[in-house]
């Protein structure tokens, strides 16, 4: 304020809170995942500049088909996509993309099963997956994030099958 000095409103974090509440309660899967594809294609342009060998490799053992009994199994909340997608985001080392993740997969959990778990829908996210690592690996970062996006099209395809909207 002009001749009284600058003051700091307390209660902006508390409006922005319930801004997003507010707006999470109109959105559709659909609206969240494009979100999703926007940061993802993102993660994976910060993995292939941040991330060691090593951790590359860690990805791969993450999407291992028999990872679900590599995670903790007192973790029943999450799959093997969320550790995978969830240690991208780590990988890329930016906080917001990790809690993102989180609160996408929170959100995801807190509906009833969309999609009905088969072998071949595991399958085919495996090789998805995999496609996605196999272009971190090589540093290609076209090609990684061409990838991101047809796993992501795959995803909204689902639940555009499903017509689901949020529940928050």
């Amino acid at each position: 304020k002009p001749k009284e000095g600058t003051f700091i409103n307390t209660t902006a974090p508390e409006i922005l809170n319930e801004s997003w509440a507010i707006s999470m309660k109109h959105a559709t899967y659909l609206d969240l995942l494009e979100v999703r594809e926007c940061m993802e294609k993102r993660i994976v342009e910060k993995v292939i500049d941040l991330a060691s060998d090593e951790q590359i490799d860690e990805l791969y053992d993450l999407i291992n088909p028999d990872a679900d009994d590599n995670n903790d199994s007192n973790d029943k909340d999450h799959s093997t996509d969320y550790y995978f997608h969830y240690r991208l985001a780590e990988f890329s080392q930016n906080i917001i993309f990790a809690n993102f993740i989180d609160t996408y997969y929170d959100i995801f959990n807190k509906t009833p099963a969309i999609f009905p778990k088969n072998p071949s829908t595991e399958s085919n996210i495996y090789n998805e997956h995999k496609a996605i690592v196999d272009a971190i690996k090589d540093r290609n970062k076209n090609e990684a994030k061409a990838r991101v996006c047809e796993h992501l099209h795959m995803v909204k395809e689902s639940f555009r099958a499903c017509d689901s909207k949020i529940i928050y």
